[in-house]
């Protein structure tokens, strides 16, 4: 997931958003979910701060916000949507 240290704050919150709905879609979290979480906090330096700004923020802006991104930055996210999709 290095591929997301170009990202500025904004769209660093609004993919913590995003990740943690996808943690929490199916009501069950996986072991290997909150892992590839916990790597993704370690990677990028999150902490408690962006993960409150991240509740604050709708699903719906925080894809909106990610969509404005370049081609490449969204596919690598999505990329890394669909890896924290298949953990369970």
């Amino acid at each position: 997931m290095s591929q997301f240290r170009h990202l500025d704050h904004k769209n660093l919150v609004a993919l913590v958003r995003v990740v943690s709905e996808l943690i929490r879609i199916d009501n069950v979290i996986d072991t290997e979910e909150i892992n590839l979480l916990l790597q993704l906090e370690q990677q990028y330096g999150f902490d408690r701060s962006y993960k409150r700004e991240a509740l604050n923020l709708s699903l719906a802006d925080a894809i909106r916000q990610l969509s404005q991104l370049d081609l490449q930055a969204r596919t690598q996210i999505l990329h890394s949507f669909a890896e924290i999709a298949g953990a369970d």
